[in-house]
This record gives C-alpha cells, structure tokens and sequence, in this order.
C-alpha cells in the first residue's frame, strides 16, 4: 500500500515526465535545403573586420566557378543575397552567441539592431562554430543539426617562400610533421587554447569548467539522473507524514484486530464455561432423576410384596 501510494502521488510528475518522448523538428542538413526553406542565415567572422568574406568573396570565387544554368549558381545567388552577417565589434563568436541564447538584440550590417530568430543556420568556420554552439548553450539547449554534405567553401591562405639552402630539409620536415599527425595535434591544441581565451568573459566559473571540459574531453551534454539529483529536506516533509499516517494506520488496525481477538476469545472462554455449567447441572439432574427412579422402583416392590402378603397366596 505505502509503495502505491509513494509510486502514484509523489513520484507521478517525474514518470510522466521521464515517458515523454519530444520529437525533433524537421530541420535542412544540406546547403539547397537550407536556402529553400527560407529560414534566418546568419554569419560571423573572427577577424576584427565589418564585412563578411563569405558573402563578397567565398560566395563569390565559388560563383565564378560554376556555371549559371546550374542548380548550384541559382543556390549560391540566393543565399549571398539572403545572409545576414553580425560584425564581431567588440565581442567574440562566444559574445555573440551569448546574446543570442540570452534572446538580445543583435548588431547586424547597416546597424541594424534585431534579434535572431528561434530557428536559424549559420555558416561560418569550424573554429567560429564551435564557439557559437558553446554560447548558445548556455542559456538554452538548442537542437543542433550539422551538415550531412561535404563542405562548398574553403579558406586557403598559401605559405609562400623563398628558396633557400634549407629549404628541402624544410619542406621535408614539414611533410613529416602532418604524416605523422604531430602538425594536427598542434593545431588542435592552439585552437582549444584559443577557444578556452574566447569564452572566458560573460559566464560564471562553473559554466567556464562545464564548457572548456566539454570542449577538451568531448562530451555533448551533462546528464544528471533524477535519482542523483540533491534533493531537499523540505521537498520530503509530505513523504515523512505520509509514512506517520500509515503507521498511525497500521498501528490502529493492529490494535483493533488484537482487541477484536481479546474480546471474541473472552466472549468464547464465557461461552465454554456457561456450556460447562449447563451440562454439569444436566449431569446432576440425570444422577437426581437416576436416584429419584431407583427409589420409586424400591417403593413399588415393596409396596408389591406387602400386597401379596395380604392376599395369601399358597
């Protein structure tokens, strides 16, 4: 009884809760299915510049390459057009992204201030995006969808140099760095530092730990199970009179059953004893009626034999 009570009543909000399955919006994954669908294009840029690459010159470089009777150009001419850019100012990606989470108003080109819309995409570089996501995620838990194409826009900044007398122990050193995934490693380490710098102002220390621990050890998202969780002694004083009143409960019904028992095994000790009494006094009155008969029989012979003496019978 007391765990159907605790299971129903106090317990009922977290299982409903816990069985509710919430099904994701269907979002565009690819670069076509994104413009098609007329949702807000936002990018950013890490440079302390007040114009967009992306939009006067990837946008551009990639249009010259392809042709204008292709799906692509009519693609890549509606989102040049319909990209919004959001100049750093003096704000970081992270900045940015923390006015968004905190739905504020935003500086776009023109200075235009407005805010973003609750579904939007962003094009920006891998470094740039990861900062954004860890912004938004601070105040809300956003569902993120990534692109499931290969990328349309690169950045390449060539390295150029003269030739010199080391120039092949270089080259050759270089190429030995990248096979053997060392270069890489430092890139992952300067951009993990340079994410660690870009977050660090506008959140408390435990969202800094929480977000730079996410980054370096690769964990999408802090679960906490509701078994785990604190909870608080005020929140389990209706379970402490709930477990008072089923004691109470039992107590009462167990004092009830034993005096129930009491009383019945009184009333039946009474009725064995009138029962005793009863056919004692009938025993008596057998034994009584047993004498009573024996001395009448006594009577009757010898009034019989008085009777015949005075017949005189030969």
């Amino acid at each position: 009884m007391s765990f159907f009570l605790l299971g129903t009543v106090f317990y009922q909000g977290s299982m409903f809760s816990s069985l509710i399955a919430l099904t994701p919006p269907d979002l565009p994954s690819t670069l076509e299915s994104v413009v098609d669908s007329k949702i807000q294009i936002i990018t950013t840029s890490f440079l302390a510049i007040s114009m967009s690459l992306l939009r006067y010159e990837i946008i551009d470089e990639v249009m010259n390459a392809t042709g204008k009777s292709t799906k692509l150009f009519h693609t890549l001419t509606d989102l040049k057009a319909r990209t919004s850019f959001i100049p750093p100012s003096t704000s970081s990606s992270f900045g940015i992204a923390l006015h968004i989470s905190e739905a504020r108003n935003l500086k776009f080109e023109n200075n235009v201030f407005k805010k973003v819309m609750d579904t939007f995409a962003i094009i920006n570089t891998e470094y740039d995006l990861d900062q954004l996501l860890a912004g938004m995620g601070v105040k809300r838990s956003p569902f993120v969808v990534r692109h499931t194409e290969s990328p349309r826009f690169f950045i390449n900044k060539p390295v150029t140099t003269t030739r010199g007398f080391a120039s092949c122990v270089l080259y050759e050193s270089i190429g030995q760095l990248v096979q053997s995934g060392l270069f890489k490693l430092w890139m992952d380490l300067q951009n993990t530092k340079n994410f660690a710098q870009g977050v660090a102002g506008g959140i408390s220390k435990e969202q800094y730990r929480r977000i730079v621990a996410n980054r370096i050890f690769g964990a999408k998202k802090q679960i906490i199970f509701e078994e785990a969780e604190q909870v608080e002694l005020s929140s389990l004083e209706n379970i402490v009179v709930l477990f008072a009143g089923i004691i109470g409960i039992s107590i009462a019904a167990f004092m009830r059953e034993w005096l129930t028992y009491q009383i019945l095994s009184h009333l039946g000790w009474k009725c064995w004893r009138i029962a005793c009494q009863v056919l004692t006094m009938m025993k008596l009155l057998l034994i009584k009626f047993q004498e009573g008969a024996d001395i009448l029989s006594i009577s009757l012979v010898q009034k019989g034999c008085k009777l015949l003496r005075r017949a005189k019978w030969p």
